[in-house]
């Protein structure tokens, strides 16, 4: 729930964003302390995603049957989120983690195709200063994650490459044996005669 002019900030914005000139959009929220300006701005961030949500399903819905447009790549664009200082940032980013880590579809079921729910979020800053709730956005760590999985994966399909060449190895002494045992059957044979 917003007051008057809270609600005339998120409409004013999603306004400025929906226009078609190709132009930054730039949003400022200002206010003396405890007039809501987190609770707008994670307001005006939740209203543009779920209106691009709907943007897309249109033009998902829209596309000529058979033509491959990358509906899901043009999809959410970016946001920027800045601040005066670090601790207002990570205010703005521990509530927008509470508010989209866990958000449920129709069927109650959490939707966290991304690493916050529906959405990518990444924190850019000195993560010796990060509160422990932000910390597991910050790009340093995201990156060592990604480099670990990347690295578990190259060891997995290595692994998985090794157990290949051991088993055609086998396959290989196997079918060497049974050569030598039918050529040495041959022998016999021809001896016996």
């Amino acid at each position: 729930v917003y007051n008057k002019s809270q609600a005339a900030a998120i409409d004013g914005t999603l306004a400025a964003l929906r226009l078609p000139f190709p132009i930054p959009r730039i949003s400022f929220v200002q206010g003396p302390p405890g007039t809501g300006k987190s609770h707008t701005i994670i307001g005006l961030i939740k209203s543009y995603l779920k209106s691009r949500e709907i943007d897309l399903k249109a033009e998902k819905g829209n596309r000529l049957p058979g033509s491959k447009v990358a509906v899901q790549h043009q999809a959410l664009g970016k946001i920027l989120l800045c601040a005066p200082s670090n601790a207002a940032v990570y205010v703005l980013l521990r509530r927008m983690i509470a508010e989209m880590k866990y958000q449920t579809d129709k069927n109650g079921a959490v939707k966290s195709s991304k690493n916050c729910g529906s959405i990518n979020l990444v924190c850019v800053g000195r993560t010796s200063i990060l509160h422990p709730e932000v910390l597991p956005f910050a790009l340093d760590t995201l990156a060592k994650v990604e480099v670990s999985k990347r690295s578990r994966n190259r060891l997995e399909q290595e692994k998985i490459a090794q157990r290949k060449v051991e088993a055609t190895r086998e396959k290989i002494e196997d079918l060497e044996k049974k050569g030598y045992q039918l050529r040495l059957a041959g022998f016999q044979d021809e001896s016996e005669e």
